[in-house]
């Protein structure tokens, strides 16, 4: 196999997957800051290398063609959406029906990933703003005894979020994982002794 022919096989499964992440990468919280990112830089190369390439230019897209010209294909759409489509399934779609169906499915992508990381970041914001209510500020405070007696003061410990202090969460696994070998794989977790 040339080296051209691994290029070619390179940026098709590069490309395709470049555009699933755009796609479909904003859907699942794992995959929704590099499908950000990936959206970024897509629309930095189709709007910002675009105008003067021409609008939608995508790098990929021209490095892929200049390899499939080089292996002799002359017969390139002007879209990569429209090679895969033609690759695929051999048919061939107009650029006016394809491109506006490309650009809503981009901007889907970017409103649904920007307003679901929006979405999260207010529900952290506001988990942390309520561990803040039920937290004391940092460090040891000192309370007064209930009885009135000024020279007994008992020191008070800020209250650790679960999920903000590692060590707590990792001790928990562990009792919860120790219980469970202590019960036994017949055992049921929770069930009667």
């Amino acid at each position: 196999m040339s080296f051209l022919r691994l290029l070619d096989t390179f940026f098709l499964l590069f490309h395709s997957l470049w555009i699933l992440l755009v796609v479909l990468g904003w859907i699942w919280s794992r995959t929704r800051r590099l499908s950000l990112g990936a959206l970024a830089l897509t629309a930095v190369s189709w709007f910002g290398l675009g105008y003067w390439r021409g609008w939608g230019y995508c790098v990929c897209t021209d490095w892929h063609w200049q390899v499939r010209r080089s292996l002799g294909d002359l017969n390139l759409p002007h879209n990569y959406i429209g090679f895969l489509i033609k690759e695929g399934t051999g048919m061939e779609i107009p650029d006016p029906v394809l491109e506006p169906v490309i650009l809503g499915a981009f901007l889907t992508s970017a409103a649904g990933g920007i307003g679901l990381s929006l979405r999260d970041r207010s529900r952290n914001a506001a988990t942390e703003d309520g561990d803040k209510k039920v937290a004391a500020p940092s460090g040891d405070k000192k309370v007064a005894a209930p009885s009135g007696d000024k020279k007994v003061a008992a020191p008070v410990r800020r209250q650790e979020s679960r999920r903000s202090c590692p060590a707590t969460r990792k001790s928990r696994l562990v009792r919860r994982r120790e219980s469970h070998r202590s019960r036994g794989p017949h055992r049921r977790a929770g069930g009667p002794p």
